[in-house]
Formats: C-alpha cells, structure tokens, sequence
C-alpha cells in the first residue's frame, strides 16, 4: 500500500470519527431530553459513538481489501 493510500485511508477514519462523535453528542442531548441523568447520558453518548465507530472501522476494512 502506497503512502497516498495510507494517508486517504487515515483521513477517512478521521472523519469518520468526527461523524462518530457528532452522532454521540445527538444521542446525549436525546437522553438529556427525555430527561435521563447526566451519567447516564454520557453513557448513551459513549455507547452510540463507540458502536458507530465499530461499524465505520468494519466497512473501512472491507473497502480497504476488496482494494488491495
């Protein structure tokens, strides 16, 4: 793999996990919303965040071998 593919490959996770991180913050201002406590909304925020960045890395994974 060529350093140009690498550093495509890098800034595609980097934006990923800004996605990730926006979906976070949505999901613990929903908790906040309903009227869970803060602790537990964090936990919400974490739970989506790690879950969408668990699927980003998946796909990236697939994508990047279907291209090697």
């Amino acid at each position: 793999m060529s350093t140009h593919n690498l550093m495509v490959l890098l800034l595609a996770v980097i934006a990923l996990a800004a996605v990730s991180g926006v979906l976070g913050l949505l999901s613990y201002g929903v908790a906040r919303a309903v009227g869970s406590p803060v602790a537990v909304a964090i936990t919400w925020g974490g739970m989506v965040f790690l879950g969408a960045m668990t699927l980003f890395i998946a796909l990236l994974n697939m994508l990047v071998t279907a291209v090697v």
